[in-house]
């Protein structure tokens, strides 16, 4: 089920990175959540890369991700949404695509384009849904 994390601006980019961060370490540090990620490919790697590295570095990370989140609005042309995101897989229209972030896969939004009937580069978002940490769908 995904976690809603809400329209990203950059004013708040930070502080929903900060929470989400908290939310991931509290997940990780509870029993049940260490033998879901043990059951799923990256859990070993994820464990691994928390021991090792601040969570301040975790947090300014995400917080870069999210602000190309927040850069998503209405107006915004296919081509660029492609510089930092990547379609999720499965059956998908012209009209709505759901996206990934290209540097970490669990962050997704959902964006409509207008008129479009096919996929082209100057294709214009006109509506941008909240941010969600989920897992991916792929084919």
């Amino acid at each position: 089920m995904p976690v809603v994390l809400g329209l990203v601006t950059p004013e708040n980019a930070r502080e929903i990175a900060r929470r989400t961060a908290e939310e991931c370490d509290a997940r990780l540090a509870s029993a049940d959540g260490r033998a879901r990620l043990a059951e799923i490919k990256i859990g070993k790697k994820l464990m691994e890369s928390a021991n090792r590295v601040p969570a301040s570095v975790h947090i300014e990370w995400l917080t870069g991700c999210l602000l190309d989140f927040a850069a998503v609005r209405p107006g915004t042309k296919r081509a660029q949404l492609d510089q930092h995101f990547r379609g999720e897989g499965g059956i998908t229209w012209p009209q709505h695509r759901s996206v990934y972030h290209r540097e970490c896969r669990y962050l997704q939004v959902g964006v409509d384009f207008q008129n479009a009937d096919a996929r082209r580069p100057e294709d214009v978002v006109t509506a941008v849904e909240p941010v969600e940490l989920d897992l991916i769908r792929t084919d």
